[in-house]
């Protein structure tokens, strides 16, 4: 938002905020899409979106306790203690799942929701009394640059994920468009205060600590669950879950060998992988859909194809 501008913060929140309902959206007129869990190489792509997913908010928590590039934040560690917590706060949490899974992992997004809901809503009350009206730009020209990559980027987020499909398919039989509309709404109204925050977030102590629990609450639900997709994909593969968490490990103990390049480019060099692959997988399950004989999809379209002109004729 600062550095981009509002209208790309705002296109890439929606992006964010609709990523949970596309996702329920294609499995329920796409059923074919179940398929690609059944796809092998798909879950190479996983895989290394589930590393990416670790490595960045391990970065976002350096980021949120005052180092690196990315967030004008309080600085609440010096630089050499830094990379030490923040890796033995990711190891924790790896080791938590490696025994608990999935439903460690679920159950305990609901207090990390909560904390991260509450936070934010502080974080925007606390700024508006305590900060500066941020002199924001409408649209900065790395922002003008970014922005059809970026909604392409955050939009294909759920269906690209390792950990979503995992979530998705414990849903099995249930409404799964209803559940990705639920997601999406309770995701926007956190977003809604993040962006309430930003026109007032300036280095100040007590706006730093609520940022930090903040940040914290998310990252930590984001590696958990990462790490539990990780997992997930172990299993596909034939193999322990414990060669997800393994891997986990690995991407902990790597990611201070990243960390110079910062949060955006990391998510770039993730989000460049991911978004064509799910833009071609959904792609080519449409046309299957369109395609296959007694399509539903063809029918209805004909359908309404022919009621237009029909009109059309009419007039």
């Amino acid at each position: 938002m600062h550095s981009k501008g509002v209208l790309a913060f705002l296109v890439w929140t929606f992006g964010n905020i609709l990523a949970l309902p596309l996702f329920g959206l294609v499995l329920r007129y796409l059923p074919a899409s179940r398929g690609w869990l059944k796809f092998t190489p798909l879950f190479f792509i996983f895989l290394y979106v589930e590393y990416f997913a670790i490595t960045l908010n391990l970065q976002a928590i350096k980021s949120a306790l005052g180092g690196g590039i990315d967030i004008s934040s309080f600085v609440f560690v010096k630089g050499d203690l830094i990379t030490p917590i923040v890796i033995i706060t990711g190891l924790a949490i790896v080791f938590f799942i490696n025994k608990y899974g999935l439903k460690g992992s679920m159950l305990t997004d609901i207090g990390q929701y909560a904390v991260q809901l509450v936070g934010v809503v502080t974080l925007a009350g606390a700024g508006y009394l305590l900060g500066e009206r941020m002199d924001l730009l409408w649209l900065t020209p790395d922002g003008r640059d970014w922005l059809l990559f970026g909604f392409l980027g955050i939009i294909t987020g759920a269906l690209g994920t390792g950990h979503q499909w995992q979530r998705f398919s414990a849903f099995e039989g249930r409404d799964v468009l209803r559940i990705g509309l639920w997601g999406g709404l309770f995701f926007g109204i956190y977003m809604f205060f993040v962006y309430l925050s930003g026109l007032f977030f300036t280095q100040n102590i007590i706006l730093g600590v609520i940022f930090l629990i903040i940040i914290l609450s998310v990252a930590t639900s984001t590696i958990d669950s990462a790490v539990a997709g990780l997992q997930f994909i172990a299993r596909k593969f034939k193999l322990d879950p414990r060669a997800g968490s393994l891997v986990a490990i690995i991407a902990v103990m790597v990611w201070p060998f990243l960390s110079e390049k910062g949060l955006t480019n990391l998510w770039g060099i993730m989000v460049q992988v991911r978004y064509p692959t799910v833009l071609i997988a959904v792609g080519l399950t449409a046309m299957y859909h369109i395609f296959k004989p007694n399509s539903k999809i063809r029918t209805q379209a004909t359908g309404v194809l022919q009621k237009y002109l029909i009109m059309f004729k009419g007039e």
